[in-house]
């Protein structure tokens, strides 16, 4: 029985670190997607943010995408309330833009969208937009952006991507978890399964800050996620070198 649990605890290192490294692709794309977005016609004067604006986290090359915000009247008395998009056109400095005019009810939202492709990403990696909502007293003006990744993986869509790098990130993550508990390591170093739920629990806010597109909340956690593997790998080392 002894002679099992070498291969079951490499087993569940090797499934473990895999899923970890695919999640931190995931979640450092995305963050850097975002980030590109924030410096994006950033200087416009905008006296707050508009957390409203939603893009999806990828497209395929050939695929078109759509941008959102939620532009609600808070006021209780009509408002008319203007709205301009910048969207990338192939370059940093080249965008399109668009410009609506709402005339909102009291406590009315409505939702507006904008389509783009892949033609329209900077670098030909990233589609960035901002949406800037402006003022209209007393109601202050409000800008977001968002960061879209182009990516070409066997002509998947986005959100097709999206989803297998979620569920093969957290179901190698499961199958590691699962085999060291297996070998009872659990009993013996308790240790290296206290880290492996650190490493989950950074991976898991890293993927959590993309849907409202907190890019510094990503990069935070793939940080950390790199630092506590470095110190998993030292203990590793100076675990082997004194057997």
């Amino acid at each position: 029985m002894r002679k099992d649990l070498p291969p079951l605890r490499l087993w569940s290192t090797i499934l473990f670190a895999a899923g970890i490294f695919i999640g931190v692709l995931f979640v450092a794309g995305a963050s850097w997607a975002d980030y590109e977005a924030s410096l994006f016609d950033a200087d416009n004067g905008a006296d707050g943010v508009l957390w409203t604006v939603k893009c999806p986290v990828m497209i395929a090359p050939d695929e078109k995408g759509t941008a959102q915000a939620v532009i609600k009247n808070d006021l209780p008395r009509k408002k008319i309330r203007r709205v301009q998009t910048h969207i990338s056109a192939g370059f940093v400095t080249l965008m399109d833009e668009h410009l609506e005019t709402l005339e909102l009810e009291p406590g009315e939202a409505r939702t507006l969208a904008w389509e783009f492709g892949a033609e329209n990403a900077a670098w030909k990696r990233f589609v960035l937009v901002r949406v800037t909502l402006f003022s209209s007293y007393p109601a202050p003006s409000q800008t977001g952006s968002c960061g879209v990744q182009v990516i070409d993986l066997f002509g998947l869509p986005g959100k097709a991507i999206t989803f297998l790098a979620c569920f093969f990130s957290w179901g190698l993550i499961a199958a590691g978890i699962v085999l060291r508990r297996r070998s009872e390591i659990l009993s013996r170093q308790p240790e290296a399964y206290s880290l492996m739920f650190a490493l989950s629990g950074l991976l898991l806010v890293g993927m959590l800050s993309i849907l409202p597109g907190l890019w510094l909340a990503g990069a935070l956690s793939t940080l950390g996620i790199f630092l506590l593997s470095l110190v998993a790998a030292a203990q590793a080392v100076n675990t082997r070198a004194s057997l």
